[in-house]
């Protein structure tokens, strides 16, 4: 039974590995439209759908 939930652990682990890992290829082939901001906590992507205007619209 132990040797069991251990194998089922590891190949957890394994998938979480890969999942991460996939998640990082497809992040890089596939790069955000907009810019980043770097906040205390986070990282907050965004996109100006109006950057010539000085201001929000109105």
């Amino acid at each position: 039974m132990l040797i069991a939930l251990g194998v089922l652990g590891l190949f957890m682990l394994g998938l979480a590995g890969w999942s991460a890992y996939v998640g990082r290829k497809a992040e890089e082939m596939v790069p955000a439209e907009g810019k980043f901001a770097e906040v205390p906590g986070a990282r907050l992507h965004y996109v100006d759908l109006n950057p010539d205007a000085g201001g929000p619209r109105s």
